[in-house]
């Protein structure tokens, strides 16, 4: 095998992409727009690196932070309200955008690699624009569900020549032209499943879900709330996904009562967006100016649909008699931890509460959302070594 060898994972979640880079993590919101016809609105946008954009087949479009803020314009919410519907989906992977996103995210992990390996001594310098003398390795992981349908889906566009442009901030690379070397696919519960079985070298971890079994897994993301039953025979049994506890529907919920309130349709993607910044929503009462916490309405509301989806669970699974240990992963589940913990500690205290990247990655402290990235990771790079 190469010494020139870049695994690069990635977890195209609904909320963000998280990336794995060799060792390195990246999070950037998994989010596109296509600006072929809108660029001159640009010309006086502040230039720097999270400005990021794609050219591909002659069309330009936003990638990221930029992309999301795009839609906080009303006019351009109303113009693209359709496929955003259909990306906040499942459907959403036979998207020609989305292929353009999955290519343009996996080189934007490879444009930051080109930054870190130039700045770490230990590493050999990765350079784009020798990317044809490297070995590339990509992994994706997949709704667990699903992932039959979608692996020859998502195969099918990583085995083509990828071909794009990056420019970030002032910074444009040229052309970006590689062919992947092997991809590999997983699911997102097994993914993180793996992270919390083995360590950064693929040792089994003491005190893992394998030892504590039966075991409960919760991988909250933004679109579905996947949960799956860990069986003392070690298979994935009574697994199953609702939108009713996932973010895009407590974000629902707040966009409802803003509007209301204000008198301006508000969507869920708007709410994430002012949340994540503590931003407040101000209106006219009469003539009164009062303002809403967005970030406040919305921990009540989770508070609230916490409740529920803890009597769920009691419901679902036998009122959690049998089970010993509940693995708690991704974005939404990591917003839902603090009320579940509170709740066995309380009512089921025989049951282990583990938030998913506890012993943290690579010597650092690494956050939940990271957990389905960083197992496929140590999957892949399992893979690789066992068949070097």
């Amino acid at each position: 095998m190469s010494d020139k060898r870049i695994v690069l994972a990635i977890d195209t979640g609904f909320d963000g992409g998280k990336i794995c880079v060799n060792d390195n993590l990246i999070n950037i919101p998994f989010m596109i727009q296509d600006i072929s016809s809108d660029e001159e609105g640009y010309a006086l946008r502040r230039i720097d690196d999270s400005f990021i954009r794609c050219i591909k087949d002659g069309k330009t479009y936003l990638l990221g932070e930029v992309a999301r803020t795009f839609l906080l314009n009303d006019s351009r919410r109303e113009n693209r309200r359709s496929d955003m519907e259909v990306f906040y989906t499942l459907d959403r992977f036979n998207m020609p955008q989305f292929e353009v996103a999955l290519d343009a995210f996996i080189a934007y992990g490879l444009y930051c690699y080109q930054d870190i390996s130039a700045k770490d001594k230990d590493l050999e310098t990765f350079k784009l624009s020798e990317i044809n003398d490297w070995d590339i390795y990509v992994g994706v992981a997949l709704p667990h569900q699903f992932i039959d349908k979608y692996i020859p889906v998502v195969e099918s566009y990583l085995k083509k020549e990828q071909n794009l442009k990056l420019i970030v901030g002032m910074d444009e690379t040229g052309d970006i032209k590689y062919q992947i070397k092997e991809t590999f696919y997983n699911s997102q519960v097994i993914c993180a499943l793996i992270n919390e079985a083995v360590d950064d070298d693929g040792n089994d971890r003491e005190d893992s879900p394998y030892d504590n079994l039966p075991a409960l897994i919760l991988d909250g993301g933004y679109k579905t709330f996947g949960y799956f039953e860990f069986a003392r025979d070690e298979s994935i049994t009574n697994d199953a996904s609702n939108i009713d506890y996932a973010m895009k529907n407590i974000n629902d919920r707040v966009a409802a009562i803003l509007s209301e309130k204000t008198g301006t349709a508000y969507t869920d993607y708007m709410v994430d967006e002012l949340a994540l910044k503590h931003e407040c929503v101000r209106y006219l009462n009469g003539d009164k100016v009062e303002s809403i916490d967005v970030a406040a309405e919305k921990e009540i509301i989770l508070e609230e649909i916490s409740k529920k989806l803890i009597d769920h669970l009691n419901e679902k699974y036998r009122n959690l008699l049998d089970i010993k240990m509940i693995l708690v992963a991704g974005g939404t589940g990591y917003a839902y931890y603090k009320y579940i913990k509170e709740y066995c500690e309380k009512e089921r205290p025989y049951i282990k509460v583990v938030l998913a990247c506890k012993d943290g990655f690579k010597g650092k402290e690494c956050n939940p959302v990271y957990a389905v990235v960083c197992g496929l990771y140590k999957d892949m790079l399992m893979q690789l070594d066992a068949a070097a």
